[in-house]
């Protein structure tokens, strides 16, 4: 008798385990049910921010700035964040006989530091989407990331797709850009497409001393359309869904490795030189 309701007693538990297992909470996804999936943002716009950190060298403070962009791209994704390390001014100079003899200045990091009077006011500094801001544009590192998340909430207003075509043998690259405005905008426009380069090794002052094995990264290495870019914008406004296009070559010097090198293109606004996009892209994928 006592197996026995032992028995109809594990078979009662077993029906009523059964029965809450069996059972589906709302809400329900089979059978044509009234919750649709999430919709694909996977190729909407989303605003980009472009980080200028103007640097050298022989500058003693100036990687902790570099630490600073590298961490506002950790925190805020490389797609949202994008650094240009343009090397100009009296701390880029080369050394020749000493160990800071790499000469990482470009033609168009010395016009961009001469227009926006960088060097004059000391390293190192940074713009945020060249925006002017009540601090104004040239910035001190200890406000980048306030400025960053400012730009990152603003609607993007144009949209940029960077296409690249490397060829080994010509050690060439053709590299397309292309994408159309989201809003009618006044004001003439401008396309500027560079090349940048990470993972470069050289001598770099930190404080008081210097590191002989310091990884340079986001180098600017040059303009692929001219050190201002190409107007794109006629009649001087844009309209809403005006599409661009735009290709490029540029002949890659010895020293530059491809697979380290990235095409960073922006659009920007001739009259203040605001930046209202920012896109960037591997010269070759890895």
């Amino acid at each position: 008798m006592k197996k026995v309701l032992t028995f109809l007693l594990l078979l009662l538990l077993g029906i009523a385990v059964f029965s809450a297992c069996d059972k589906i909470d709302a809400p329900y996804t089979e059978g044509g049910g009234t919750n649709p999936p999430p919709p694909d943002t996977t190729t909407q716009t989303v605003k980009t921010v472009l980080v200028e950190d103007y640097t050298g060298h022989t500058c003693p403070n100036c990687p902790s700035a570099a630490v600073e962009a590298e961490h506002l791209k950790e925190t805020y994704g490389n797609n949202k964040v994008i650094v240009i390390a343009v090397h100009a001014g009296h701390f880029a100079e080369p050394r020749p006989g000493t160990i800071f003899s790499l000469d990482l200045r470009s033609n168009i990091g010395n016009e961009w530091d001469d227009y926006f009077g960088i060097s004059n006011i000391g390293n190192p500094k940074g713009l945020i989407d060249r925006v002017t801001f009540p601090q104004g544009m040239v910035l001190g590192v200890g406000i980048w990331s306030s400025k960053v998340l400012q730009e990152l909430n603003k609607t993007p207003q144009v949209s940029i797709k960077i296409t690249n075509s490397f060829n080994q043998v010509q050690n060439g690259l053709t590299t397309t850009v292309s994408g159309r405005f989201l809003a009618s905008l006044d004001g003439d426009y401008f396309l500027q497409v560079c090349l940048t380069e990470d993972s470069i090794i050289g001598a770099q002052m930190n404080g008081s001393n210097y590191n002989e094995n310091y990884v340079f990264m986001d180098v600017l290495r040059s303009g692929m359309n001219t050190n201002w870019g190409e107007h794109i914008s006629e009649g001087g406004s844009v309209v809403k869904d005006q599409p661009f296009e735009k290709t490029y070559t540029q002949i890659f010097k010895s020293d530059w490795i491809p697979k380290h090198c990235h095409v960073v293109a922006f659009i920007y606004k001739n009259a203040d030189k605001s930046i209202l996009q920012t896109a960037e892209k591997n010269v070759i994928t890895q």
